[in-house]
């Protein structure tokens, strides 16, 4: 289906316990098994750029795509992911960029700021070619129904730190994409990969909000917490620190209270 390496499933629907299960392909990987530091030399041509790519980095990216992120294909040399975010959300971006600074996938110092938004853009990888049809097909945004072979927790914690919301004990998950039949398959993965409760609410612009019901919020926290914790999400988006030593959702306290939810580090 996808030109260029082939990919693992980073879902074991079998074993929704926040590991891994990864399925080796018998061509070219686009993943690695570890996170590792990654330098990409600059002079290499873009349409050499194959990787391999972390599990964590596809992860952040693919999350980061089911907000508003934008992956723009440029011709034969590949596709280059593309981040900016209003001055309100700077801490969000700047995560992302030290993200994928620290793993060699955009230059130093690439952020570019303004008065009212920061940006940077990853470097150009044939093999991101992949997710760009996960999520475009003829230049429209649209969402691929194989999309949940890559929705790891890991990238459900990212879409939802920056793009949920707590409304009356719900969580609203806010979407991007313009049709009701695309928010269809997003409602039929979430149930399918981590047996959450959730249905379609329209809102202006022919824009969608996810509605997960209070019953699959527990089952929210206890998927994303873990990560949270790993890659020190504290304060950004939906988060927000209490002291050095806990952090509580935002917003969380006014429907269940701090004591169900509150996240110790040890």
């Amino acid at each position: 289906l996808f030109d260029g390496p082939k990919s693992f499933i980073l879902n074991n629907i079998e074993k929704i316990n926040l590991i891994f299960s990864l399925v080796t392909c018998k061509n070219k990987n686009i993943m690695s098994k570890q996170s590792k530091i990654s330098n990409f030399h600059t002079r290499v041509r873009a349409a050499n750029r194959i990787g391999p790519h972390s599990e964590d980095v596809i992860s952040v990216i693919v999350g980061s795509l089911l907000g508003d992120g934008y992956a723009n294909k440029r011709s034969v040399e590949g596709t280059r992911l593309c981040y900016r975010q209003s001055i309100v959300h700077k801490d969000y971006l700047f995560w992302l960029y030290e993200f994928f600074y620290t793993r060699g996938y955009t230059a130093k110092n690439s952020i570019v700021s303004n008065n009212s938004n920061n940006s940077f853009n990853l470097y150009t990888f044939r093999s991101f070619n992949f997710i760009h049809k996960l999520f475009w097909k003829k230049n429209k945004l649209y969402i691929n129904s194989i999309l949940c072979k890559y929705t790891s927790p890991l990238a459900l914690t990212i879409w939802i730190m920056r793009y949920g919301k707590f409304v009356n004990g719900n969580l609203h998950l806010y979407c991007y994409v313009h049709t009701s039949k695309d928010v269809q398959i997003l409602n039929k993965m979430l149930k399918s990969l981590y047996g959450i409760n959730c249905n379609k609410l329209e809102c202006k612009n022919n824009h969608f909000i996810i509605n997960i019901d209070k019953e699959s919020v527990n089952s929210i926290i206890k998927i994303i917490t873990p990560f949270c914790e790993t890659y020190k999400l504290h304060n950004i988006g939906l988060f927000k620190n209490i002291n050095k030593n806990k952090f509580i959702f935002n917003n969380l306290e006014k429907n269940f209270g701090t004591s169900n939810f509150t996240i110790r580090e040890t």
